[in-house]
């Protein structure tokens, strides 16, 4: 989702913010928080959401969490979660 939303806005020549790792790679992607302006849902939905569009604590224009951040909480906890 985040790479696509990446090679998409690179591909329109977009300007868009860069993110770099801890090892100063360049990440291909673009967060959903810079996508949406609000984002909701129910359940499941909800939680995504949240995830998605929580600021980090370190860097404002980060997010805290990425997508597959997000999927990795469900496959650890979801049977807690739900």
């Amino acid at each position: 989702m985040e790479d696509y939303a990446y090679q998409y806005a690179v591909s329109k020549n977009y300007t868009i913010p860069l993110y770099y790792d801890d090892t100063g790679k360049l990440r291909e992607k673009l967060p959903m928080m810079n996508l949406f302006d609000m984002m909701s849902g129910t359940s499941t939905g909800s939680i995504l959401s949240t995830a998605l569009s929580l600021p980090s604590d370190t860097n404002k224009s980060e997010p805290k969490f990425w997508a597959h951040d997000a999927l990795e909480i469900y496959e650890d906890n979801g049977p807690e979660i739900f």
